[in-house]
């Protein structure tokens, strides 16, 4: 590969070029390799562990589950003889069924385009539909469209949780990632719909809304309706969760937001994705150098295919630099930054650029560090936590959070006190080279060595579960 495409342009850069760019980053992700594991089958993998029964979206008994699957299945063939037909009949005047004629090859194309919409929102979507709400009676009064999302329990009633699901995901998934959240947390969810079209079309809108910033109708409709939360008196913190799309979309409002919310409105916001797809995640600095939003955190498995066309990309995992003096510490917002405080008054900071050039930077006032970090990041910001889990798969209910917060069904509660993810040692070495959390474990042999305290222990988001509220520091 050239030099062309395997940097990683700003996405403030020429559309052209990005568009080209996540064109072949998608071909390059989605070729099964010992790098990419099973490329783009790696979304479903492992496809028969479902330990959530009908809330997991690869759950065949259900009968929802296999409606969606089938169609998505129809879909998927349908899509790509178009997709791959469509060009070829364009560049060779041959004509392609059901296209009539070269001449006539833009309105056709649009006339499918209109009834493949039409077909999945009968079949997956629901006509109108774009807000949904959990189940579970976590709401105040679930009747009342006023109530139905403020919590039930006293001490979370300052509090409005909102997901942005992923791609490919119709009223059945989405309900079900509703009520799993529901039932980790104890909070009512409010799901904005993000309508799937298909996969590979829905594939193609992940492309296009991120090369050209480009705002869906759920994009505005999350917008108008988090602004409304955020300027609430009454509320006093908002939980924002997204997954796969879902993470796109979420960017492109808070890049909104950042616009249109002051300082301390903004402060009530709380961002969790999991399959981050974006190619960046910006969090200005307050004029104080602390974040505009406290807590960031993403959820990713190595080897999800979304993840590594995404967030995997344009967040790498750095290796750690040479070794720098005694009593480092690091902040890591960005990529590949590190810095070592040498007294209250001075700080120096180390960064490789991207063409791996060391640059020493000193500078007298801690005040000015965040503008600092801003100006030696990467191309590509990536703010917050990266938690890393060495595993494939894709789904949210299925993939993420049977594994991060395994539900015992029988008590209805997460279970805390197994040899899970959260459960493990923290790599103290990955916390401090770029804030990434992943468990220590031996090279060798990969069982766990002993580390920094429990990944749950850096989780902001799993001190939520079972209705409980994290600490403030």
């Amino acid at each position: 590969m050239g030099v062309f495409f395997t940097s990683q342009l700003p996405y403030t850069s020429d559309a052209a070029k990005l568009l080209l760019s996540d064109l072949w980053l998608f071909l390059e992700c989605s070729i099964p390799t010992v790098s990419n594991y099973f490329g783009i089958p790696s979304v479903v993998w492992p496809l028969f562990r479902t330990p959530s029964g009908g809330l997991d979206e690869l759950y065949f008994w259900s009968l929802g589950n296999s409606w969606c699957l089938f169609w998505h299945s129809i879909l998927f063939v349908a899509q790509l003889i178009f997709i791959i037909g469509v060009p070829l009949s364009a560049l060779t005047g041959i004509p392609f069924p059901p296209l009539l004629c070269t001449p006539l090859l833009i309105l056709s194309s649009v006339g499918i385009y209109i009834l493949n919409a039409f077909l999945c929102d009968l079949l997956l979507n629901g006509f109108g539909r774009r807000l949904f709400y959990s189940n579970g009676g976590y709401a105040l009064d679930p009747n009342d469209p006023e109530k139905k999302l403020i919590p039930r329990d006293p001490q979370h009633r300052g509090e409005r949780w909102i997901f942005m699901n992923g791609v490919s995901v119709g009223k059945h998934w989405l309900q079900g990632n509703l009520d799993l959240l529901a039932a980790t947390f104890r909070r009512p969810i409010l799901g904005i719909h993000n309508t799937t079209h298909g996969i590979p079309f829905d594939v193609l809108e992940c492309i296009f809304q991120r090369t050209f910033s480009y705002a869906t109708l759920d994009v505005r409709i999350a917008y108008a309706g988090i602004t409304n939360i955020l300027t609430d008196d009454s509320v006093t913190k908002v939980v924002l969760i997204s997954h796969s799309q879902g993470a796109i979309e979420a960017c492109l409002v808070l890049d909104w937001l950042y616009c249109t919310m002051s300082a301390a409105e903004l402060q009530k916001l709380e961002i969790y994705t999991f399959g981050n797809a974006m190619n960046h995640w910006n969090c200005p600095s307050q004029t104080s150098g602390a974040p505009t939003i406290r807590h960031i955190e993403h959820y990713v498995n190595r080897w999800d295919w979304v993840s590594r066309f995404g967030i995997l990309h344009f967040r790498p995992l750095s290796t750690m630099p040479d070794p720098v003096p005694n009593g480092t510490t690091v902040i890591a917002d960005t990529l590949q930054t590190f810095t070592t405080k040498t007294s209250d008054s001075g700080i120096s900071m180390r960064t490789t650029n991207k063409l791996g050039e060391l640059i020493l930077i000193s500078r007298k006032k801690r005040t000015s560090t965040a503008s600092l970090e801003s100006k030696l990041a990467a191309p590509h910001r990536f703010a917050g936590r990266l938690f890393l889990q060495d595993a494939p798969g894709h789904m949210l209910n299925q993939h993420y959070f049977d594994s991060l917060f395994p539900m015992n069904w029988v008590k209805s509660k997460v279970v805390t006190n197994t040899k899970n993810f959260m459960e493990q040692p923290v790599d103290e070495s990955a916390l401090l080279a770029d804030n990434t959390v992943k468990p220590r474990v031996d090279p060798m042999t990969g069982a766990p060595k002993h580390g920094v305290g429990k990944i749950g222990d850096k989780s902001r988001l799993f001190q939520y579960v079972n209705g409980n509220v994290p600490k403030e520091k």
